[in-house]
């Protein structure tokens, strides 16, 4: 078991994706354990949609999943402009409506190809900052004008400004450095 991207339903059911198991497990608000759904990946971050749907970020497959209620899974999104994703990390959805992600896999200090991508409520998905040296933790304030991810490999937490309807401006800043002993 390798515990990952612990996520809230509104019924209060807490669902864990087991990276490298492949399946995400239900815990009801009783303590209940069960097998929610094999995804046949590599299932990491997650998040909840307005209705209630568990969407995920799933390395392996490379791509971000919808799954229902019920445990059917959908592919939300599996690439951008005709080239699959590295390896999506960490997904949120920000007030707009958006649902923003980090794509990691294979990046490093020497190789930065590492980006953040979003995916337009229209089905659009935009490149919206690229570079990284492992984008990793992403969260979008309640105000939808920035985003902030951590990177990994440098320990750096990036700002991305937004313009208002949730796409990304040219501007990102690193916001602040947390170095070694933070």
């Amino acid at each position: 078991m390798f515990p990952e991207g612990p996520v809230f339903d509104r019924k209060g059911n807490l669902y864990v994706m087991n990276l490298q198991g492949g399946c995400i497990s239900k815990i009801k608000p009783n303590g209940k354990v069960s097998k929610f759904v094999e995804t046949g990946g590599a299932p990491n971050g997650a998040t909840i949609s307005k209705n209630d749907y568990l969407i995920i970020a799933d390395c392996k497959l490379k791509s971000i999943l919808n799954i229902v209620p019920s445990g059917k899974i959908q592919v939300i999104t599996s690439q951008y402009q005709g080239r699959e994703f590295l390896g999506p990390n960490d997904v949120i959805f920000g007030p707009h409506g958006n649902l923003y992600f980090t794509d990691p896999t294979g990046s490093s200090l020497k190789d930065r190809i590492g980006a953040v991508y979003c995916h337009t409520k229209q089905g659009e998905v935009f490149l919206l900052s690229e570079g990284f040296a492992y984008p990793n933790g992403i969260v979008v304030p309640s105000d939808g004008k920035t985003i902030f991810v951590a990177e990994t490999f440098t320990g750096d937490i990036h700002q991305i400004f937004l313009n208002g309807d949730g796409t990304a401006s040219t501007e990102r800043k690193i916001w602040v450095k947390l170095g070694e002993d933070a």
